[in-house]
């Protein structure tokens, strides 16, 4: 039995044996391999039945495992389960659930962009915008499709200095002293694109896409964006409150 599932306390019991699964999970098992039998686990760590099932149903609430009738419990591919809050960049949310976000490719352009995006940024007839397309990966799979349009006029030389870091927010503070109070968030599903499903996988038949529009303290916009993500492998959680105040999950950085 390994030590980590050792306790007096048998209500610590199952989190701690999915803990241990979860690990053995992410070390040792590809997606769509068995997990051993209920018996066989419950045998080789020396506990219940019960403390098994709970431990088991954790793993599934996070999107680890799922069970195939007629062949038994199944590794999933890596699932994002995104329960940030509050306004900060996509990668800073991943990394503070324990995962390391990276960046497959980025393309950073000057456009005129569209109309709606002209308007929702405020922009001036003559001025022009950055946009910033990344493909973003969590443990070496593609995750999501980011676009980011700014004002040129606010990110000057964005084009030359490029991404030196992960998470654009950092650049566009550190650099340009952008500072986001809010953010305004719209969630839709969809058909996947053909591009999306070559990026995604052949399996990828719908997708969610999240809208943001962030502000400054002055309530002038600084940022239109969207996350694109295959709705089998990205959950987007939110938390409301009584009253209608909301915590919402901030992704699209």
């Amino acid at each position: 039995m390994l030590k980590t599932c050792q306790s007096n306390d048998a209500r610590f019991l199952y989190a701690r044996l999915a803990e241990t699964l979860k690990n053995e999970i992410r070390l040792r098992y590809q997606p769509g391999e068995l997990l051993p039998t209920q018996k066989a686990l419950a045998e080789r760590f020396e506990t219940s039945l019960i403390t098994v099932k709970r431990a088991l149903d954790e793993l599934r609430r996070l999107g680890l495992i799922e069970s195939v009738q007629g062949k038994g419990t199944i590794v999933r591919r890596p699932t994002v389960i995104d329960t940030h809050t509050g306004v900060s960049s996509w990668t800073d949310t991943m990394a503070g659930l324990g995962a390391e976000p990276r960046t497959a490719w980025n393309r950073i352009d000057i456009e005129r962009g569209t109309e709606e995006t002209r308007r929702l940024l405020k922009l001036k007839h003559n001025e022009s915008l950055v946009v910033v397309r990344r493909l973003r990966t969590l443990a070496d799979e593609p995750i999501c499709l980011m676009t980011n349009h700014i004002s040129a006029r606010l990110a000057p030389d964005l084009v030359e200095c490029g991404l030196p870091e992960e998470s654009l927010y950092s650049v566009l503070n550190k650099r340009f002293g952008i500072v986001l109070a809010y953010a305004d968030e719209e969630v839709t599903a969809r058909a996947a694109s053909e591009e999306e499903r070559n990026v995604f996988g052949s399996d990828c038949e719908t997708v969610l896409q999240i809208k943001r529009m962030s502000f400054d303290a002055d309530d002038q916009p600084m940022e239109y964006a969207w996350l694109t993500a295959p709705s089998n492998r990205y959950t987007y959680c939110v938390r409301v409150f009584a009253g209608g105040g909301v915590n919402g999950a901030s992704k699209t950085n």
